[in-house]
C-alpha cells in the first residue's frame, strides 16, 4: 500500500477514535504542540512557557469581548465572537541550555498575530446566554477558526568548508514568515480536534553541526623579532545553509481523561505532512501526555518522529528517528475571555 494512503488511514482512524468517546466538562488549554511549536489546536487563552525541542521561550495573549448575552442588543453574541491575540517567542539554536549557559547561543525571535472567530458553525450560547446542546445525546459543541500571520528573525554565524578560504566563515540573516489557518472543534467538552494549513519560509539550521574553533591573527613587531598573536573563539554552524518555502498540513486530536479530578490529564496525538518543491513529502507523527494540576501550571512530554516514512533522512532505524520533548506553561487569564 502506498505510504501516503497508510498515513491518511492513520489520521482517519485517529479522528474516529477521538469523536467516538462520550465527553465531559473540559478545561480547554493552549498547551498541545509538536517539536516545532506548531499545533492545529489554538485555544484563545494566554500563557508563558517553554518547549525543549525547538529551544523556545514563548509568550501568548488573547483579547476579546465577553460572549455573554445582552437583552438590549440581539447582535451582541455575533459581534463578540471575534478575538485577536499575539505570540512572541525567543529561541536558541543549539538547545535550551545555551540560553542559560555560555556556549553556542544563536538567538532567534518570532512574533505572530492571531485573528479568530468562535462559534463559526456551532453556536455555543443562545440569545439568552444558555448553552446550546446538539444531537439526541445533547452534547455541547464549540468551534474556532483562527488566522495566524507571523515573522521570524535570526542571525547565524556559518562555516562552509566548500567555500573559498576567505569566505568559509560568514554571517547570515534569516527573515522567515508564516501564514497559518486552523479550524478547531471541541466536542462534548473533552475531545478537541483541529486541522490546519500553513505556508512558511524555513531554514535548515537544525540539520547543521555546531562547531567551535579558534582563529588567530599574527602581527609582527617593527623589529621583526617580536610578534603578537590575537586569538578569537568562533562558534558557528558547519554545512551548507539553505532556506525553503514549506507547506504544512496538520491534524491534532486531544482527549481529556479525568476532567473532574484535581489532577487532570490528557492525551494528544498529531500528524503533519510537509511539502516543498525540491524534496519529497515528509510525514511527521507524534503523541503526548499532559498533566494539569490544580492551579495555573500545566506541562507534558511528547514523542515525535520528524520523518515517519524515512523519506529524506539517512537513518533507517525508526527508533533513532524519535525525539522526546517537554513543554511547560504558566496559563494566563484572558481579558474579556472567560476561561472555558
Amino acid at each position: 500500500m502506498n505510504k501516503q494512503y497508510k498515513f491518511s488511514g492513520f489520521l482517519v482512524l485517529l479522528l474516529l477514535t477521538a469523536l467516538s468517546r462520550q465527553g465531559y466538562a473540559q478545561t480547554f488549554k493552549p498547551i498541545f504542540e509538536d517539536a516545532d511549536g506548531r499545533t492545529s489546536i489554538i485555544a484563545p487563552l494566554g500563557y508563558l512557557g517553554i518547549n525543549t525541542e525547538n529551544s523556545s521561550i514563548q509568550f501568548q495573549y488573547f483579547m476579546s469581548k465577553s460572549a455573554g448575552a445582552d437583552p438590549d442588543d440581539a447582535l451582541l453574541l455575533k459581534r463578540n465572537r471575534f478575538y485577536w491575540g499575539v505570540k512572541v517567542a525567543g529561541s536558541a539554536a543549539g538547545g535550551v541550555s545555551t540560553i542559560f549557559n555560555y556556549g553556542n547561543f544563536t538567538p532567534g525571535t518570532s512574533a505572530s498575530l492571531f485573528l479568530g472567530h468562535r462559534s463559526l458553525l456551532f453556536q455555543a450560547l443562545d440569545k439568552n446566554g444558555e448553552p446550546v446542546l446538539y444531537g439526541s445525546n445533547q452534547i455541547a459543541i464549540e468551534d474556532w477558526l483562527t488566522l495566524r500571520l507571523g515573522g521570524e528573525i535570526a542571525n547565524y554565524t556559518l562555516y562552509d568548508a566548500a567555500r573559498p578560504f576567505d569566505e568559509q566563515i560568514y554571517s547570515e540573516q534569516f527573515r522567515g514568515h508564516i501564514a497559518q489557518l486552523t479550524y478547531n472543534v471541541l466536542i462534548g467538552g473533552a475531545t478537541s480536534v483541529g486541522v490546519s494549513w500553513d505556508v512558511s519560509k524555513v531554514n535548515n539550521i537544525d540539520a547543521l553541526s555546531p562547531v567551535k574553533f579558534t582563529q588567530q591573527t599574527i602581527l609582527p613587531g617593527p623589529s621583526g623579532q617580536t610578534t603578537r598573536i590575537f586569538e578569537r573563539e568562533v562558534n558557528a554552524f558547519s554545512g551548507a545553509y539553505q532556506t525553503s518555502i514549506v507547506n504544512t498540513y496538520g491534524v491534532d486530536a486531544v482527549r481529556y481523561v479525568t476532567p473532574a479530578s484535581e489532577l487532570n490529564y490528557a492525551f494528544h496525538v498529531f500528524g503533519r505532512l510537509k511539502h516543498t518543491t525540491d524534496i519529497k513529502p515528509v510525514y511527521e507523527a507524534g503523541a503526548g501526555f499532559y498533566l494539569f494540576p490544580k492551579g495555573k501550571v500545566a506541562g507534558g512530554v511528547f514523542l515525535q518522529t520528524s520523518d515517519l516514512t524515512n523519506a529524506v533522512s539517512e537513518t533507517p532505524d525508526f527508533a533513532k528517528r524519535l525525539d522526546l520533548g517537554l513543554t511547560v506553561k504558566l496559563l494566563l487569564p484572558g481579558l474579556g475571555v472567560p476561561n472555558p
